[in-house]
């Protein structure tokens, strides 16, 4: 028989299991639940792993020596069946059909390993305008709103255009008032509208009406005085880029600066190197001549 094969090695006890997840809960879950996956901090994690061996064989119960991998392995696997009870569980509260959900059967290291990994990574995302929205996790998020000004246009029985009354309508009065009525003179009537079932082309040509456009984006210089229409019409396009396209003059000289500053830097170069080798051979005649002096000595 082949001495080589590798023996199984026993389960791990719910005891062990729970040791184990103790350890990696108090010192080392940062580590070893961090999404990096570059060279300095996977390096981290297997020296985690080997401390967190140290640890483990050194204070469990057990007899049987458990490795870095094997634990690794057991810390893994509960992870994966962790998520599988969840979503088990969730599948069961969703059924139809009537009578209480299914009784999922959960482990003694599934609050441990909670507190662990990121909840959402286990129960997903809350959508609170779905089907299935859990109603008592639905926040209700009150964001300041700025008063909003309510315009009202109106002519009067002689035809002539006035000014549109405006109001300031606070968020509270919003939320109270379903329907914001403004107060108008008494002497001013309101517009009828008009019936379009008969209609010449060139009523197209008639100024906009003011309760139709935005007064507070539009300034007086963009609206003419016999014409209402904004002079600048706003476009939703995104704006071009222009590229300016290189004639060959234009390239040869950047090639011409490119090449003046190469033979700069060749010359600077050159000026070191001589700098470099006169004073390398002034150091040689200079110990030539300590030798001949200690020689004549």
């Amino acid at each position: 028989m082949n001495s080589d094969k590798k023996v199984r090695e026993p389960n791990f006890s719910s005891s062990e299991k729970m040791h184990l997840m103790n350890i990696i809960a108090n010192k080392y879950a940062l580590i070893l639940e961090d999404k990096k996956t570059d060279r300095a901090s996977t390096s981290e994690k297997l020296k985690a792993w080997q401390v967190v061996e140290e640890e483990f064989n050194a204070s469990s119960t057990s007899t049987t020596y458990r490795d870095a991998t094997c634990l690794k392995k057991c810390y893994e696997n509960r992870k994966k069946e962790l998520r599988k009870s969840i979503a088990q569980e969730r599948r069961e509260i969703l059924l139809t059909g009537g009578g209480p959900p299914a009784k999922i059967k959960r482990d003694d290291t599934d609050d441990v390993l909670m507190s662990i990994l990121n909840k959402k990574t286990l129960v997903g995302l809350n959508n609170r305008f779905d089907d299935d929205a859990d109603q008592s996790l639905i926040a209700i998020i009150n964001e300041p709103v700025q008063d909003a000004v309510f315009e009202y246009a109106y002519e009067s029985d002689e035809g002539e255009k006035r000014e549109p009354l405006s109001k300031n309508v606070t968020p509270a009065e919003r939320q109270n008032n379903s329907q914001i009525t403004l107060k108008r003179p008494d002497n001013c009537i309101p517009s009828a509208s008009k019936d379009w079932n008969k209609y010449t082309p060139t009523e197209f040509q008639t100024p906009i009406n003011p309760a139709l456009g935005f007064t507070e984006s539009v300034s007086e210089k963009d609206v003419s005085k016999d014409d209402k229409t904004p002079k600048k019409s706003i476009s939703r396009r995104r704006p071009t880029t222009i590229v300016k396209s290189m004639t060959s003059s234009d390239i040869a000289k950047k090639y011409d600066l490119l090449l003046d500053k190469r033979l700069q830097l060749i010359d600077i170069e050159l000026a070191h190197v001589q700098a470099r080798n006169a004073l390398i051979t002034k150091k040689l005649n200079l110990e030539i001549q300590l030798l001949e002096n200690q020689l004549s000595k």
